[in-house]
């Protein structure tokens, strides 16, 4: 009669876990509503029966099946209460996980069963330890472009968001550029856009630098393209690097839980970046350290090759009958070698901020800085680039002082002229005509302090600077735009 099938108190009716009385026959007496609607299924085709069909009913997996069983008879032998975990399938056809307690009930062999679902418990856990193997990922990477493969692909993979893209700061347009992105994305969009500043809500979370949850698109102002499908976003700044957005045609796909996991993975994309940009420094300031002694060699051997070259003059003016104006100058230009040293070694080098800069406005000040002639300089076709202002004077004076020199003065140069040159290796240069209407081929060589100086000066905006027959030619400027 105890094992006889009844229904149970309002109160395990109303709760919101699974509770299922097994009796002694191993015959379910009860089950409430809250199994019903976990399993879909209907307890009047349940209880009184078996718990083998109840299990086979939620698909519950043989071995599982077997586990439990082992509980209850233990339990019923005497044993503590205990729990074990069993994935079933809902009503739905979706794979729930569940944490049973098992409890004998009145000393008799009833036993009750209370079934909890874990699932987004589980599967936050699960997450959280792919997370952390992400972060071992992003630990061992060095390559800014890779890091954020990494952090929107494991979004994509781990935290099932397939319309994911990560974009970085440039500096040198002022935009966010998008360097990596899901399948999803590119397949929706046909390739991620560029954001400048005050364009959609990518720009307007980058400058605010807090994470932005959208539940409806279609409710807020200010999108970058009004007629997307997306309905839900996440835009989380990525420090001052850049941002991770991910998107959904679903309005409000988007959770508290989905939030908190997101800002996880860009706090660790940030610190990769951070770390990434620390390496890098220190990789350029231990090439630069590595290089120093070369160009102390190079700065020794030009400066050489100009005093040797003063020295001679001086002696010839020496030998002559008015040598005495003669020495004057060469001893005045012995000591502007001497003082350019510093420029060479040191600050020549350094580039510091880049700003927009007009060639010919750079060129006008570079001659007043220089000993060249304005009336014999020639801007052939002009442009602007991005560089820093004062070493971009600093190159051209230079280029300038060592045409003067090779020239033997202003006297020997009929003109200088000064262009850009477009196409693939975009660039300027500077060319000297000689005063017999050709090019002065003898005009500017391999040595001398002057080239040095504007060779650094190239090198540290990542430019390369050449010589040909009486022309000085600066490439690889992409940002020029004659």
């Amino acid at each position: 009669m105890n094992d006889a099938p009844e229904a149970p108190p309002s109160v395990v009716e109303a709760i919101r876990d699974g509770v299922v009385v097994v009796g002694g026959d191993d015959r379910v007496r009860s089950v409430n509503a809250a199994v019903e609607c976990a399993m879909g299924v209907d307890r009047g085709a349940v209880v009184g029966a078996s718990l083998e069909r109840l299990l086979s009913a939620g698909e519950v997996a043989p071995r599982e099946a077997a586990e439990l069983h082992r509980a209850i008879e233990k339990l019923r032998d005497g044993g503590d209460p205990t729990e074990i975990e069993l994935t079933y399938t809902d009503g739905e056809g979706r794979e729930r996980v569940g944490i049973v307690r098992l409890t004998a009930l009145g000393g008799g062999p009833a036993v009750a069963a209370i079934v909890r679902d874990v699932t987004e418990r589980r599967d936050h856990e699960r997450i959280l330890a792919s997370l952390h193997g992400v972060t071992r990922r992003l630990v061992r990477a060095d390559d800014p472009r890779e890091i954020c493969a990494i952090a929107v692909h494991a979004g994509g993979d781990l935290l099932d968001l397939p319309i994911s893209g990560v974009w970085l700061v440039d500096d040198d347009h002022g935009r966010l550029e998008p360097v990596a992105g899901t399948a999803g994305a590119h397949d929706e969009f046909g390739g991620l856009p560029r954001f400048a500043p005050g364009e959609g809500l990518v720009w307007d979370a980058f400058e605010a630098g807090e994470l932005q949850l959208y539940g409806d698109l279609r409710e807020v102002d200010g999108l970058y393209n009004p007629e997307t499908r997306l309905r839900s976003e996440i835009i989380a700044p990525i420090g001052a690097h850049g941002v991770l957005m991910t998107g959904s045609f679903e309005a409000h796909a988007f959770d508290e839980a989905d939030r908190d996991l997101l800002a996880t993975l860009v706090e660790n994309a940030r610190a990769a970046l951070d770390r990434a940009d620390r390496d890098q420094l220190l990789r350029e300031r231990a090439d630069r350290i590595a290089s120093q002694a070369d160009r102390l060699e190079t700065v020794a051997g030009a400066l050489s090759t100009d005093v040797d070259r003063e020295l001679e003059a001086i002696e010839a003016a020496l030998a002559g009958t008015d040598g005495e104006p003669q020495v004057g100058e060469r001893i005045d230009r012995i000591r502007e070698l001497v003082a350019d040293v510093g420029a060479v070694a040191g600050e020549a080098t350094g580039v510091g901020r880049r700003e927009r800069v007009e060639l010919g406005a750079a060129l006008e000040t570079a001659v007043a800085e220089s000993r060249a002639d304005p009336d014999r300089i020639v801007v052939e076709n002009g442009g602007s680039l991005r560089a820093a202002p004062g070493r971009l004077r600093s190159l051209l004076a230079s280029v300038l002082n060592g045409a003067l020199e090779r020239a033997g003065g202003s006297e020997g140069i009929r003109a200088v002229r000064v262009g850009t040159v477009d196409g693939d290796e975009r660039g300027f240069y500077v060319a000297a005509d000689g005063e017999d209407g050709g090019t002065e081929r003898r005009t500017w060589g391999a040595d001398g302090l002057d080239l040095a100086v504007a060779r650094a000066i190239a090198d540290a905006h990542g430019w390369r600077l050449s010589v040909g027959e009486g022309r000085v030619s600066v490439r690889g400027v992409a940002t020029l735009e004659p």
